[in-house]
Parts: C-alpha cells; structure tokens; sequence
C-alpha cells in the first residue's frame, strides 16, 4: 500500500475515533461541542500521524484490541461498585490490596500489533478501578488489585 493511503487511513481512523469519544464523554450536546470536537479531531489526529511516521514503537488499529478496551470501558461501573462494596464492608479499617502475578505473552518482536496489543492491554487492565498494572516484563503482568477482581483473558489477551 502507499505511503500516502496509509497516511490517510491512519489520519481518518483516528479523527473518527477521537471525535466520537470525545462527543461521548463530554456530556452535553451542542454546536460548540460537536464543533470542538470537530476541530479537536482534525488536530490530534494531524498529531497521531504525525508521531507514527517519527516513533520508534508504532501501533496499529485492530478490533481485537478495540473489543478489549470497549469491554474495559463498560466494565467500569461494575468495578466501582466491587470497590465501593469492599471500602464500605472494611469498615473504618483500610482494606488491603493484593498483588498477583498473571502470565502475559509480551511479544519479542517490534511489530505495530504486538505494540498496538501491549498497550491495549495495559489500558485496560489499568483503567478500572479495582486494579492496576505495576509491571510487565517478560512473560509477566504484577498486577494490584482491591477486593477480588477477577483475572480475566488468556496469555495473550489477559484483560
């Protein structure tokens, strides 16, 4: 493929992707908005093609990637709500946290997917509020977690 269609997909994919998400998270629904959005898409997309052609990891869009962290977004209110059960259970006693261990197949090559993967992921272990990723190296993720959040995925997709 051209570099310049590569180029373009690239700057599309992106300026759909952060023009929705920012009209879904902003919360209200106006000419200002959807023109800010408009605009914010055009430059941070301009931004995002302008980093792939000069950063030495590159990342490239994949559904599988995408279903993880849509799955991690619609599972945050379910995480909230574990922590708030296990805060308001602790008492005035502050509950501990746990520290697991899960394989994670890393990827030994600099491919665009195994970036794309790894940082998918990451995104979206981190992203609910019931753990967290502290490390990842080798065939491994240190993860913390509060109360009992479940271990999800395989070594490839642990999220």
């Amino acid at each position: 493929m051209p570099a310049w269609k590569t180029a373009v997909r690239g700057f599309a994919t992106a300026f759909v992707l952060l023009t929705i998400g920012y009209l879904l998270l902003v919360g209200q629904f106006s000419g200002a908005e959807v023109g800010l959005a408009l605009a914010g898409g055009v430059f941070a997309a301009l931004w995002a093609v302008a980093l792939n052609h000069v950063a030495d990891v590159r990342f490239s869009f994949e559904w599988k990637a995408f279903a993880v962290f849509a799955t991690a977004i619609a599972g945050v209110p379910r995480a909230a709500a574990r922590v708030t059960w296990t805060l308001c259970r602790a008492g005035r006693h502050r509950p501990r946290g746990s520290i697991i261990e899960q394989k994670f197949d890393h990827g030994r090559d600099r491919r665009a997917a195994d970036a794309t993967r790894r940082a998918a992921v990451l995104l979206a272990i981190s992203l609910a509020p019931d753990r967290f990723a502290l490390l990842h190296e080798g065939d491994r993720l240190v993860i913390h977690r509060i109360g009992r959040a479940p271990q999800g995925g395989d070594e490839r997709w642990p999220a």
